[in-house]
């Protein structure tokens, strides 16, 4: 056993890394990550701030039917990064500058039913949707296709 961003796990879990550089501080991305107003303008409603220890619900606005999902916040040190676990899916958020923009990294440890092409997908769609509203809504919104994420 192996101690993991989301507690212990079994060292065969794959992780899937996604990456992007959005066009703005590392302060403004925070706030995106974690700030309720601001999570809300590109993934869903959260009902308080990010905080370690915190529980709570995550509804999924821009999801077909704005499915709720149960919220664990496992550490979260601000500016840097925060580990939570949605419904079973350990996350890790980590937000680092990068030359004039922020580079935001989402690791996401899969469980043993769960391929990286089953999700790489939308958390290419979900970045590129924190991006845009870091940055002030520039450009079209991105949309989700049933071929995958477009945007």
């Amino acid at each position: 056993m192996a101690r993991t961003l989301a507690g212990v796990a079994d060292l065969a879990r794959q992780r899937l890394v996604v990456e992007r550089v959005v066009d703005a501080p590392a302060l403004v991305v925070w706030r995106f990550l974690t700030a309720p107003a601001d999570l809300a303008t590109w993934l869903g409603e959260l009902e308080a701030p990010l905080s370690a220890g915190q529980e709570g619900r995550l509804r999924l606005t821009v999801e077909e039917g704005a499915p709720v999902s149960a919220l664990r916040v496992g550490a979260c040190d601000p500016p840097r990064s925060v580990a939570v676990v949605v419904d079973e899916w350990p996350l890790e958020l980590e937000v680092a500058p990068e030359g004039s923009g922020t580079r935001v990294r989402l690791t996401h440890l899969l469980g043993p039913d769960l391929r990286p092409e089953d999700v790489r997908g939308g958390w290419e769609f979900y970045l590129r949707r924190l991006a845009w509203a870091a940055t002030g809504r520039a450009g079209p919104e991105p949309v989700w296709e049933a071929s995958g994420a477009s945007g």
